[in-house]
């Protein structure tokens, strides 16, 4: 079951990384408006995450459909379940403390606000650097960054495990060799295959986008750090709900009523993002006509939010509640490695690949199964 939820977020990264490239470069304008309609369908997605584990749940075990998920995920200590197989996804009335203490409610709206807004943030960046680079770079660099700044915060706050933790360095180091013999060799790639042209005169590469590159790179990276302090807060607040209901521990069901609760906080943060964009969104509309897409490129919207990005985001929800947070921080190498395998698979043009470059994806992909491995022991 890991490895095909492993499977199902990285997967899931690739679709929406390719496509909304494609749709970038299919695109009439590519202004910001269309970054932040696409940034809106992508948010909408997030609501439908707690409904569909609500709707799995009650398909797979005969659970009712009943409201209260909504008001459970506000608070800090999920309910107490009922024991009996037919009840055991409803959640009972909360508790008369968390329901009467106005701190408690406030606290977990102010806990809410921050995970959305950084949230967002960092998809705005990712959005923005894809209409200016290519899916390979974009993906490359974004994953990069979130790779380092989750594995240094994990390790700061003491949430990582110190058993073979020299070992895992070194894993660690391996893969930023890696990364860098790929992006070394990757403008020889591009020279090689066209993309980029020698300028006789000087001997350089010109590249007429390059000023666009280092921006978009600039962009993605700085804009990845903020998933760093939300994959640390999400672990937090995964262990919190795992702990507070440690009396259906030992039953299917009772993990299916976790991850439920998950799910719905999930959904929580994608209404708080959507309050928090329209009246960007209403600015941007004032400032720049508004871009309306055509009815090809709604259906494309909407294809890669609900076949990418609501994938990616369900299965890292369910991952993260079973394994460590350093396991699902190995899903950013191998969506590296994926968006490769995509961006040579859909070229249409002709594609050189040296031998450097093979190595990097090797020595990448090897150190990356095996530091997966390493963080796969110390499971939940």
């Amino acid at each position: 079951m890991l490895a095909e939820l492993w499977l199902c977020a990285v997967i899931g990264y690739v679709a929406q990384t390719i496509g909304i490239s494609r749709l970038f470069g299919r695109s009439s304008s590519g202004g910001s408006t269309d970054v932040m309609l696409i940034l809106g369908a992508q948010l909408s997605s997030w609501i439908v995450v707690g409904p569909l584990s609500q709707l799995f749940c009650r398909l797979k075990y005969g659970c009712k459909s009943r409201s209260g998920w909504w008001k459970a995920a506000f608070f800090p200590q999920p309910p107490r379940f009922s024991d009996t197989v037919r009840d055991l996804c409803l959640p009972v009335a909360t508790t008369p403390t968390a329901k009467g203490n106005p701190k408690v409610l406030l606290s977990q709206l102010v806990r809410a606000l921050f995970l959305a807004i950084m949230l967002c943030s960092a998809q705005y960046t990712y959005l923005v650097a894809l209409g200016l680079s290519p899916a390979l770079d974009v993906a490359i660099i974004h994953n990069l960054s979130m790779f380092e700044i989750v594995s240094l915060l994990l390790g700061i706050t003491g949430m990582a495990s110190r058993r073979n933790m020299l070992r895992n360095f070194a894993l660690i180091i391996i893969v930023l060799v890696g990364i860098l013999t790929i992006s070394y060799t990757k403008a020889s790639c591009d020279l090689l295959s066209g993309k980029l042209a020698l300028n006789t005169k000087t001997g350089e590469l010109d590249d007429p986008f390059l000023f666009d590159r280092l921006k978009s790179a600039l962009t993605c990276g700085l804009g990845a750090l903020a998933v760093g302090p939300v994959f640390v807060m999400w672990s937090k607040w995964t262990s919190a709900t795992q702990s507070c209901t440690e009396d259906t521990s030992s039953s299917k069901l009772g993990q299916a009523v976790k991850v439920c609760t998950l799910s719905y906080e999930i959904s929580v943060i994608g209404v708080i993002n959507l309050l928090i964009l329209a009246p960007i969104m209403t600015y941007h509309r004032q400032e720049l006509p508004l871009t309306v897409p055509s009815v090809s490129e709604t259906l494309y919207i909407f294809l890669f939010v609900f076949a990418g990005h609501l994938v990616m985001v369900a299965s890292l929800v369910h991952l993260s509640f079973q394994v460590s947070p350093r396991f699902t921080s190995t899903c950013f190498l191998g969506s590296i490695v994926f968006t490769a395998l995509a961006d040579w698979v859909t070229q249409t043009n002709e594609i050189t690949i040296t031998r450097w470059e093979v190595i990097g994806y090797i020595t990448l992909s090897v150190s990356g199964l095996i530091l997966g491995r390493q963080y796969l022991s110390h499971a939940k």
